[in-house]
């Protein structure tokens, strides 16, 4: 893994026009870094300084630092790779970028290969002083087989990281997290990346959030078999814990893959507990969108489990045209309840298929009344695969409800739920004259299109137009499903070698 420590520091103003630089890990040539023949030595590259738009493209296996002094004005720096891999030393980061300006700038890290074999302990690992700002778009790179986790956004020591875009990465073979983020205080993106088969050596979740980011996305990411050896504990899928998260449009599939730790969540929303528990680092949870995800469960424990932690609470949380099929072990629906906080959660136009022999749709503990964590639920599909509908919804430590039962006692999905088995084809999609279909809430007020960018509806025409589920059916779409895997494009320079 390639050592690389981009520095970025408000000093010289920017200059008109954009430039291509060629740097490796010795000099040829001039050592101007105009060309590839004459690309200048990494370690000595802070003599140039990239202004709007420069690009910089780095060639062949590095050791050494390269400080890049850049203009605050600028509008995009760009680090493209000049080969197809880096190397690397033990123990070394893979691409370090450390900022320190004021926030104008956007560096865009692209098209990297970065292959922690060598011992890299992480494979893109973005920080920042206290009190900066960073700006940074890592896009369409291939991490993979670091040591600890594949891309990290801060650290304990690193509160400054602010504004980070998180696309089309490809995150494999890692030993713990494929993406985390710590200390971030501003926006977050994470979205169309294809996470698989970490947690080779530890805690493989795909991607785990901290709490107090003030604009956290996380959409369009596929994520599968993330318990590859089994040696992590509490592993899930998707972990958020930032008031006003967005979680839409994930696929998370056959995550347990045979390592011997079980998954215990597909989806994990959770408020409290991190580092001290104290308000320095945590916050409660009073508004948060989880809609037009598929979440296929085999193995895992739950599919979404709600939970918090001492004197946090959890409310606000929308759970809205989420398909959950597959069989947990357990539950699709989780809340652990406490007795000193509450949670309220409303379920949606969801489509929830009931495990054959599984009494548990929704599970509630520590003897809760179950209305104080569930405020909602309607206009869902509560579908027994075995067709019994005998106790599919258990309290613990208290009573499992039928599906009548469940209505009478608690006057949940008495309004338009239904216990039907959904005609999804292949890609859990309904078809002409499904039951899930023109069933659903009508929720444009909160968002208008289904995971796939359909425009919802399609078909309706009253206030029940709605399709329940994560697709909406579209009679006029291309029946060759556009999938989930997306080609990552590599940008190479211009006469460069391929190591």
């Amino acid at each position: 893994m390639v050592k690389i420590l981009i520095l970025i520091i408000l000093l010289l103003p920017a200059v008109s026009g954009a430039t291509d630089y060629y740097v490796a890990q010795s000099a040829a040539g001039t050592g101007d870094g105009l060309s590839y023949a004459n690309r200048d030595d990494w370690a000595t590259f802070n003599q140039a300084t990239p202004t709007d738009n420069d690009n910089i493209f780095v060639a062949g296996t590095l050791t050494s630092t390269m400080t890049i002094t850049a203009d605050g004005t600028a509008a995009y720096i760009n680090v493209y790779p000049c080969d197809t891999t880096y190397g690397a030393s033990q123990n070394d980061v893979g691409l370090i970028i450390a900022v320190n300006f004021n926030g104008a700038t956007w560096i865009n890290l692209e098209g990297h290969i970065i292959d922690g074999t060598d011992g890299a302990v992480q494979g893109i690992m973005i920080q920042s002083a206290a009190g900066t700002s960073a700006n940074i778009q890592i896009k369409d790179n291939t991490v993979r087989n670091a040591d600890i986790t594949g891309i990290q956004v801060g650290s304990d020591s690193a509160t400054g990281v602010n504004t980070v875009i998180i696309d089309g990465n490809v995150v494999t073979g890692n030993d713990e997290e494929a993406i985390y983020s710590h200390n971030i205080t501003n926006t977050l993106t994470i979205k169309n990346n294809i996470i698989y088969e970490n947690g080779v050596a530890g805690q493989g979740d795909c991607i785990d959030t901290k709490p107090k980011i003030s604009s956290l996305i996380i959409e369009d990411n596929e994520c599968y078999n993330i318990d590859a050896a089994g040696a992590g504990t509490g592993i899930s899928g998707i972990i958020a814990q930032s008031d006003g998260a967005i979680i839409r449009g994930n696929y998370l599939h056959d995550l347990e893959g045979g390592g011997g730790d079980s998954v215990v969540s597909s989806i994990k929303i959770f408020a409290g507990g991190y580092k001290d528990n104290s308000a320095t680092f945590n916050e409660n949870i009073t508004d948060m969108k989880v809609y037009n995800n598929l979440v296929i469960s085999d193995g895992t424990t739950y599919g979404i489990d709600f939970g918090a932690n001492s004197s946090w609470t959890e409310s606000g949380v929308d759970v809205w045209n989420n398909t959950f099929l597959g069989s947990p072990s357990s539950a699709h629906i989780r809340w652990n309840i406490q007795t000193n906080y509450m949670e309220s959660v409303v379920l949606e136009n969801n489509i929830i298929e009931i495990p054959t022999g599984s009494v548990m749709a929704y599970r509630f503990g520590n003897g809760v009344a179950v209305a104080t964590a569930l405020s909602e639920s309607d206009y869902n599909d509560l579908y027994p695969i075995d067709g019994t509908g005998d106790d599919i919804f258990k309290v613990v430590g208290g009573s499992d409800y039928t599906f009548a039962e469940w209505k009478a006692a608690f006057n949940f999905d008495e309004v338009a739920s239904i216990q039907t088995a959904h005609g999804l084809d292949g890609e859990y999609k309904p078809g002409s004259g499904d039951p899930v279909v023109d069933v659903g809430k009508d929720l444009s007020g909160s968002f208008t299109v289904d995971k796939d960018g359909v425009t919802r509806p399609q078909n309706g025409g009253s206030s029940l137009d709605y399709d329940m589920g994560a697709y909406e059916y579209n009679p006029g779409a291309d029946p060759v499903p556009s999938g989930f895997q997306k080609l990552i494009g590599v940008t190479l320079c211009q006469g460069c070698t391929l190591q």
